[in-house]
């Protein structure tokens, strides 16, 4: 085994195992923790070591994350904004969190650069997945595997906290309930074009489990969907149902709140026994967020972090404006034309759980999931150029893989 073949297999068991079994221990001020750092030792060895490749396509990432670093670092001058985002938060929202007190939803300029810090990761996570498929396939045995070890431990951590410590909705080694589906996800997602069965129903068994204790309902039809979609196997379908999500989650999340939350909410509740959690959120959506919206639709809040968004779509849109949001909708648009199934469902629960939880672009579990899409991408591309071209290659491939 050759010393990049042993990098990358340490790599992919870091990003698919090693990272969620140990809690973090943070740095200062919590904003760097150890496995970010370990994280960017891999970074500069592949990028030291190997010739990562980055399709001009993706050049706007790039140009994406130097612009917002500007903007953060000459934000100074929308304090005013970021004032009035804060006084106009009802006393309600204050009442009903409860949780502790929280005086300013609008982080400074360093902690704002650490989440766009954040973001670069999960773009270097990609482009180095992209990479390590092309130099072998048979990486996705290792990360399979990986995943149902990570499935398997966080179902004995739950178990220990909802009988033994009595937590109702038990989290894992995570510090969310909803991480977990999101984890869930992403190995299904993965596995579907796999032919061993047994590792199909062992997944199957874990992931009802830890939904089961887990108890989260965005999950829940997160996972009925996904199975849905995973039997028929309809590409067509799938993109068009992609789009409708994101264009759904759009609607409601900013037109919908502003317009119709009172109805919204009513509709939530014959569907749900309890929309309490939908409610705080629509209150800050529909008061601090919209406020930013109003006065700086293109560029939001010039970059500046929110505590916690709960909305994918407002997580780009209250920070990084309409110019951020279709940066990262033109980047999803190209990999859907792909027709890639495992890309297609990967961007769909990016939306359709993002709907009121913004984990897919929180660390650890990011990695996980802009990996995994970096492999799926990789992959459709490769099966599309041996589809173009004959077996030859991949008979090449093959024999390049062994040696």
């Amino acid at each position: 085994m050759t010393y990049k073949v042993k990098i990358n297999n340490i790599f992919i068991i870091f990003i698919s195992f090693g990272i969620f079994i140990f809690p973090a221990l943070p740095i200062g001020s919590g904003d760097i923790n150890i496995e970010q750092l370990i994280l960017w030792l891999f970074i500069f060895t592949f990028f030291f070591k190997n010739k990562i490749k980055v399709e001009k396509k993706f050049l706007l990432l790039i140009a994406f994350i130097i612009f917002e670093a500007i903007l953060i670092i000459n934000s100074s001058h929308i304090e005013w904004l970021l004032h009035e985002a804060n006084n106009v938060i009802p006393n309600k929202w204050h009442e009903m969190y409860g949780k502790r007190e929280i005086t300013n939803f609008y982080k400074p300029i360093l902690q704002s650069l650490f989440q766009l810090v954040h973001i670069t990761e999960n773009f270097l996570v990609f482009f180095i997945a992209k990479n390590i498929y092309q130099k072998s396939d048979s990486h996705n045995n290792l990360l399979l595997n990986s995943l149902s070890c990570l499935l398997l431990f966080q179902l004995l951590v739950c178990f220990i906290q909802h009988f033994v410590l009595k937590i109702d909705r038990p989290y894992g080694s995570l510090d969310n309930t909803q991480n977990i589906g999101i984890i869930i996800f992403i190995t299904i997602i993965l596995i579907s074009d796999r032919d061993n069965i047994l590792l199909k129903i062992l997944i199957l068994i874990l992931s009802l489990t830890l939904l089961y204790l887990s108890n989260t309902k965005s999950a829940y039809a997160t996972f009925l969907i996904l199975v849905i979609l995973l039997y028929f196997k309809n590409i067509r379908f799938m993109k068009y149902l992609t789009y409708l999500t994101f264009t759904m989650n759009f609607t409601i999340s900013v037109f919908f709140v502003i317009l119709f939350k009172d109805a919204i909410i009513s509709f939530f509740n014959i569907v749900f026994t309890n929309s309490f959690s939908l409610n705080l959120r629509f209150l800050m959506w529909s008061t601090s967020f919209l406020e930013i919206f109003n006065n700086s639709p293109f560029l939001g809040a010039y970059g500046r972090a929110t505590e916690f968004p709960d909305s994918i779509i407002w997580y780009f849109l209250v920070s990084y404006g309409i110019i951020g949001l279709l940066i990262f909708i033109y980047f999803f648009h190209y990999l859907i034309k792909l027709n890639s199934i495992k890309v297609n469902l990967l961007i769909f629960i990016f939306f359709f759980q993002g709907f009121t939880y913004y984990g897919y672009m929180l660390n650890p579990v990011s990695y996980l999931w802009w990996f995994a899409l970096g492999i799926s991408y990789e992959e459709t591309k490769f099966k599309n150029y041996l589809f173009n071209h004959g077996t030859l290659l991949h008979t090449r491939f093959k024999i390049s893989n062994s040696e």
